[in-house]
């Protein structure tokens, strides 16, 4: 009983401050500008990987090893790496979809950065492997050309209809990576901030909870001293 007529003694003694401290702190909550936070967003594409033979370009695992380290960006896209460089890095997301699908997602301040910085590094990845499969594709169509100008021995004539066989069922199979949806706005993290009111409330209660607290603060001291005494 006497602990709780000394705290209200207490508070009452320092009533201006109980009240000139919450009001205080909602006061400068609400006045006081936030800085600029700008919010981030994700955009995504869909990307299937292509199918001739490719050991890197047809396999998920190194397109992501590719894709998610610099020397690609430097190579196709030296204007986007220049502009970033390392920070490129943690803003670009490979996801493994299975059955050689993979999601590309890119992080950026803007809806619009986000969505033109997806579609440029899915095109890059697509111009890079059409020109592998060009490469592929012209040696296929230079093999079955000169197999068809040279003339073999007829011990060697099942062998080479097997390969040919094989090289233009091959070329009919192939085909390159392709882009399966448009890029889109995924759930990306936005950053948001308390409005004015919302931080006049938490000024005031911060605000009475150090009023309070400092009122409390000489009892536990008192206690304090009683058992050092003891």
């Amino acid at each position: 009983m006497n602990l709780l007529k000394r705290f209200t003694t207490r508070l009452k003694h320092y009533l201006w401050l109980v009240l000139a401290l919450p009001a205080a702190l909602a006061v400068i909550g609400f006045l006081v500008p936030v800085g600029a936070m700008p919010s981030s967003y994700q955009a995504q594409a869909t990307v299937q990987l292509g199918s001739y033979e490719d050991p890197i370009f047809n396999e998920t695992n190194p397109v992501i090893l590719m894709l998610t380290n610099a020397p690609f960006y430097q190579q196709q896209l030296p204007q986007l790496w220049a502009q970033n460089e390392h920070e490129l890095l943690s803003k670009v997301e490979i996801r493994d979809l299975n059955n050689r699908l993979i999601q590309l997602r890119y992080r950026a301040a803007s809806k619009e950065e986000a969505k033109n910085g997806a579609q440029a590094i899915t095109d890059a990845f697509l111009d890079a492997d059409r020109q592998h499969y060009n490469r592929r594709e012209k040696l296929i169509d230079q093999t079955l050309s000169q197999l068809e100008k040279e003339k073999a021995p007829a011990t060697d004539a099942a062998a080479r209809t097997r390969f040919v066989y094989k090289l233009q069922s091959l070329k009919l199979t192939m085909r390159p990576a392709q882009q399966l949806e448009q890029v889109s706005l995924s759930s990306g993290a936005s950053v948001t901030t308390l409005s004015s009111k919302k931080r006049a409330v938490l000024g005031a209660v911060l605000g009475m909870t150090l009023v309070l607290l400092a009122a409390a603060l000489p009892e536990f001291i008192r206690k304090n001293d009683a058992r050092g005494a003891e």
